[in-house]
């Protein structure tokens, strides 16, 4: 059966209007996800797809399993589901969106993909799972089976929630396994009997993302409980752990990954590093799930024992509130996406009122009160949010930020801008910052490589390349040549058709005599802007300069072409004719079109240059002397050394003979 496809400003139903669309057919047991806005909600939620006809075996069970996501009601560590219905024709899950970062990350697969994460913080998002899970556990959620890093969303403030409950994609199995030589089954040789058998008949399945699979789940999806999600959580730990590798050497059996993916978690031991937490990852992988965590306390006890001997503090598990003041979060976030500061902050002032040690409700009121520039309550804000988590790297940044406004003490700015980046090595907004606050403190030396850093980790963000290009400026104008073309060259390879970063890069190249780097710089100009004068007439300049008389034209043809630099053009483009022995096609070039603008005093003065090269002297005088009425006629401080120099020019001229 085809599902109907929504675009941006189609309503769904007739009553949700598609504001973003993500997500697609065939990517996750969820089709395609819209985020949609309606008259009856006070903020913007998503609306995610099932890819089976409603009435069929799996959409009762997705049924089923999206109540039980949705009676897990409000928590700070879950993903909040609001109803399921069918519209349309089509199943439908509502659930609360979370936003991306300033980075453009809002799952864990994004933290993970920009690497390895500190302890602290991999410690507070494994509590915050455990919170998260447990509670749905409560709530008689027994089992997620598709926990993996991009079922685990993370907020703008930092906050880890679990999402899609239930949701997990259905692999139907259809090759046989008798085949398979050295294959065993870890449960016993029946069970390896019954799962053969189910491969052959198509009647069993598995359920889940292979990678992150528990053993048991490739046996029977309907026996699994919360130890296999601890199993996939154990997995996520490794890639969080380890920089993103995977835990096992996975072989070249890729013409069935089921079959691989199910002996490597059936038979394959963690490949191990030093690391204090991977005794508890190994205990988490255990093949036989009685060996692992048995509940989410024990995993939780583990973690707050690896946490207290290291000396890093772990967040408490959240006070839980009614839905109606959970949504005062959202609310306020909401507001200040619609440029309503003021609602926004009621709604938080409100949240935090009711839960004030939540740290992520003080982190989003200090950057309300930035965007007020009200830097005194945002300092005081961030503190609060610090206090109650030091690793938080918005609240850091947030505080670095409104200690730069207040203006009092760019010395803390400075050490809360290098504490974001020590807990966030990716967060570009506190490294820019950052190199913001050092530039207008003189302090020139780190800049270069934090920018470079920015610029190599958010190539894509306009923020960045923005600032960067700005102070790569800055720096020429200094005369700090060597960091502003580390800065340039970073740009131009990161964001090619960066044209201010190509135009300095090319003074640069020309200032320190590398001509031919320059000449690439400024055809990379005309490249993306074939209009740029200033490109053209450089390079016209250069060629000129280095006696290439076609390409020197070709560069003057453009000029004429795009109407600018037009006497600048006509110039060049007449001397060049001459010294190529076109004599009278200078003159011609010049001649016409001083009859357009016969009071140009440039094209009069260079006319007299030409006619002065092939000794022709008395009308070399004659414009010369036509250049200086037009100058004393139009005379202003700015041509005052010109006439001078045409003043010495007639002078010349009138001893010859």
């Amino acid at each position: 059966m085809d599902h109907k496809k929504y675009k941006l400003g189609d309503k769904i139903g007739g009553e949700f209007s598609v504001v973003e669309v993500y997500g697609g057919e065939g990517k996750s047991g969820m089709g395609v996800v819209y985020l949609v806005k309606d008259r009856e909600a006070p903020f913007p939620y998503v609306l995610k797809t099932f890819q089976h006809r409603p009435g069929s075996e799996l959409a009762e069970k997705f049924l089923s399993e999206a109540r039980a996501w949705i009676q897990a009601g409000v928590h700070e560590n879950l993903v909040r589901a609001f109803w399921v219905r069918e519209i349309d024709s089509q199943l439908f899950i509502a659930a609360e969106y979370i936003a991306k970062d300033e980075e453009g990350r809002n799952t864990l697969s994004s933290y993970i993909r920009d690497g390895k994460l500190n302890n602290e913080r991999i410690l507070n998002w494994a509590a915050q799972y455990c919170y998260g899970m447990s509670y749905a556990m409560k709530k008689g959620v027994l089992c997620h089976r598709d926990i993996k890093p991009d079922n685990l969303m993370i907020t703008p403030n930092g906050v880890l929630k679990v999402t899609d409950f239930g949701l997990a994609k259905t692999v139907i199995v259809d090759k046989s396994i008798d085949d398979k030589k050295n294959w065993w089954w870890p449960f016993g040789k029946k069970n390896a009997m019954i799962f053969n058998a189910a491969l052959q008949t198509k009647t069993g399945s598995a359920k889940g993302t292979l990678p992150y699979m528990a053993p048991e789940q490739f046996f029977d999806s309907k026996s699994v409980d919360h130890r296999a999600d601890i199993y996939s959580f154990g997995i996520v730990l490794y890639e969080m752990t380890s920089g993103g590798r995977y835990p096992y050497h996975k072989t070249a059996l890729t013409e069935d990954p089921l079959l691989e993916f199910a002996r490597l978690h059936a038979q394959a031991k963690p490949i191990l590093f030093e690391s204090p937490l991977i005794p508890l990852i190994e205990r988490c992988l255990k093949k036989q799930r009685e060996d692992r965590y048995g509940t989410y306390e024990d995993l939780l006890k583990s973690l707050k024992e690896i946490a207290q001997d290291l000396n890093i503090i772990i967040t408490p598990p959240p006070v839980i509130g009614t839905s109606e003041d959970e949504e005062l979060y959202t609310m306020a976030q909401s507001y200040v996406a619609l440029k309503k500061p003021d609602k926004a902050l009621d709604a938080i002032n409100a949240f935090v009122s009711k839960f004030p040690e939540r740290y992520c409700g003080w982190t989003e009121k200090s950057r309300i009160h930035l965007e007020m520039n009200e830097p005194v309550q945002a300092i005081s804000a961030a503190k609060k949010s610090l206090s109650l988590n030091p690793y938080n790297s918005h609240a850091w940044n947030n505080l670095g930020q409104a200690l730069s406004k207040q203006g009092t003490d760019f010395n803390e700015a400075k050490k809360a801008y290098e504490k974001a980046i020590e807990y966030d090595q990716q967060n570009t907004g506190a490294i820019v910052n950052l190199s913001i606050l050092l530039n207008n403190l003189s302090e020139y030396d780190k800049i270069p490589g934090l920018l470079v850093k920015a610029i190599k980790l958010r190539p894509e963000k306009d923020t960045v390349c923005f600032n960067a290009g700005n102070i790569a400026a800055f720096l020429m104008k200094e005369n700090i040549i060597s960091g502003a073309k580390t800065i340039l060259n970073a740009l131009t390879e990161a964001s090619p058709i960066h044209l201010n970063a190509w135009h300095n890069l090319a003074l640069i190249n020309l200032k320190e005599g590398f001509t031919e780097k320059a000449i690439k710089c400024f055809e990379n100009v005309v490249r993306i802007n074939p209009s740029d004068d200033f490109a053209w007439l450089s390079l016209a300049k250069i060629y000129f300069r280095s006696k290439e008389a076609k390409l020197t034209i070709r560069c003057c043809n453009e000029l004429l072409k795009i109407g600018k630099s037009v006497t600048q053009a006509v110039s060049i483009a007449a001397q060049v004719l001459n010294y190529t022995g076109n004599y009278q096609g200078s003159i011609e070039l010049i001649k016409g079109y001083l009859e357009q603008q016969p009071e140009n005093d440039t094209w009069w003065f260079i006319l007299s240059e030409i006619h002065e090269f092939r000794d022709n002297h008395k009308e070399a005088l004659d414009a010369a002397i036509r250049c200086k009425k037009i100058l004393n006629k139009y005379g202003n401080n700015t041509n005052y050394m010109n006439l001078k120099y045409v003043e010495e020019r007639i002078r010349r001229l009138s001893e010859k003979p």
